[in-house]
């Protein structure tokens, strides 16, 4: 078992090699040269499917004694490490050092900590070791053998017609098109074939049952490559962002698309947006699916809340 000598930092690299339409892999070479001409210290580890990034920081945090680790990837990849911190019992999660390194194609968690996408940049910010925190969402659901499951995010995630576009997209078995242009093809293919389901929301002391178009909630306000479904999220006030759209007509979604990309989505008479504490989520008939960051994670009923600056975070 190798021991990490935290006095030093020794960095983890978790990398998914197929972020970015391949990008980690065509460019770790040049990548790791200019790394250690820094005298950057580390230790990298390639994924292979999903799932190994979760498995590879609880293995490392358990038995190597890790403390500084960094994602090489997209979000996806980000949210497969950040369950990996959180669902180990070895070391506190916020004695854990994260940061991450633009690579995948939407990369909305690196956008919310303007985290440099330039290597030489990336560098210095390892060097100068400043660090911030903030806050992490659970989400607790039963699989389909009955258990109960938790789910840690960092970023965002939502149930109705986002989940039904992930839900699409993961259906493909071979995608020929890089998975942002894949996300935005099947987002116009959705609109024809998603129904929105009555469903019932409980959040705060209040509750609210209708036909939700989307229903969306972030520590993060970017989510789907720079969509703002939640522009009124803070990472650091122990409240999630949560914004709900009844339903509509598929022409009125096109017309929202702007609103999305500039923060306005209030504007939409049928958008309604809260901070909050805790969510509840209750299915009143058809099932209604779970995303986060892009992947899904289970069926309603379930229950969603927040640690409050819970991850600590390297920045610029």
């Amino acid at each position: 078992m190798t021991q990490i000598n935290d006095s030093q930092p020794h960095w983890l690299i978790v990398a998914n090699p197929a972020s970015g339409s391949g990008k980690v892999k065509k460019e770790w070479t040049a990548m790791e040269r200019k790394l250690r001409e820094n005298n950057i210290v580390f230790t990298i580890h390639f994924t292979k499917k999903a799932g190994d990034a979760t498995r590879i920081v609880q293995n490392a945090l358990t038995t190597e004694g890790v403390k500084n680790i960094i994602g090489l990837g997209g979000d996806g990849t980000c949210n497969e490490i950040i369950n990996g911190i959180f669902k180990q019992q070895t070391i506190a999660p916020k004695d854990v050092k994260y940061t991450m390194f633009a690579a995948g194609t939407g990369n909305d968690w690196v956008k919310m900590h303007a985290i440099p996408s330039n290597l030489d940049d990336f560098i210095q910010i390892l060097k100068g070791n400043k660090t911030t925190f903030q806050d992490i969402g659970t989400v607790v659901f039963k699989d389909k053998n009955g258990e109960t499951q938790k789910h840690f995010f960092a970023n965002a995630g939502g149930l109705g017609y986002d989940s039904f576009v992930v839900k699409s997209v993961e259906s493909v078995k071979k995608r020929y098109l890089p998975k942002k242009f894949a996300y935005f093809l099947h987002i116009f293919k959705c609109l024809f074939a998603y129904k929105a389901a009555k469903t019932r929301i409980v959040f705060d002391g209040q509750t609210i049952e209708d036909k939700f178009y989307t229903i969306n909630f972030g520590i993060n306000k970017f989510s789907g490559a720079g969509m703002q479904m939640t522009p009124h999220a803070i990472k650091d006030d122990g409240l999630l962002g949560f914004t709900v759209i009844t339903d509509i007509a598929w022409w009125k979604v096109i017309m929202y698309m702007r609103l999305l990309y500039v923060g306005n989505i209030a504007k939409a008479r049928e958008a309604s947006l809260f901070q909050v504490k805790n969510i509840r989520i209750e299915s009143m008939g058809t099932p209604v699916y779970c995303e986060t960051d892009g992947e899904l994670v289970g069926c309603a009923p379930m229950d969603i809340s927040v640690l409050q600056n819970a991850l600590q975070v390297v920045i610029a």
